[in-house]
């Protein structure tokens, strides 16, 4: 019952509303509110004619473009908080560790000097591969006849 109302009250507001317009088109004259009326004519004339100037090509590649670069700029400026969030974070975290480097004592001796030896050993031996190879290549000699003057 209560859209039939509602369509009846429509309809008849489409009705008085049509009578109105054709009664102020037949006399020349406006009823209600005639200066308010032809004020609000004037502002939707002068919009019209401003929508009608418009490039509205440019105006939503401006708009697109402008939205674009300050959602790059808001995504950009988001990573770099994150980024110095995790570089702070980070920074305390080798702060704590350097802090308890030193605190603890050092390894035994023992362990140490197995290390040290290890890597004494490959220094050597490094050092050793060098020598030989600087000697052949000053030496012009090949391999054979470093064996040869080695048993000579």
């Amino acid at each position: 019952m209560t859209y039939f109302l509602y369509i009846l009250i429509s309809g008849a507001s489409l009705v008085l509303f049509l009578g109105l317009v054709f009664l102020e088109k037949k006399r020349g004259c406006r009823f209600i509110l005639p200066a308010l009326r032809t004020h609000l004519d004037s502002k939707i004339a002068r919009m019209a004619y401003v929508g009608r100037q418009v490039d509205w090509g440019a105006f939503g590649a401006h708009i697109t473009k402008s939205t674009l670069e300050m959602l790059a700029h808001i995504t950009a400026h988001r990573a770099l908080l994150f980024v110095r969030s995790v570089e702070r974070f980070l920074t305390g975290v080798v702060r704590a560790l350097r802090a308890r480097r030193y605190t603890i004592e050092t390894l035994p001796t023992e362990a140490v000097s197995k290390t040290r030896e290890a890597v004494t050993f490959v220094r050597q031996t490094f050092r050793r591969t060098r020598r030989d190879t600087e000697k052949l290549t000053n030496d012009d000699a090949t391999v054979e006849e470093m064996s040869t003057r080695k048993e000579g």
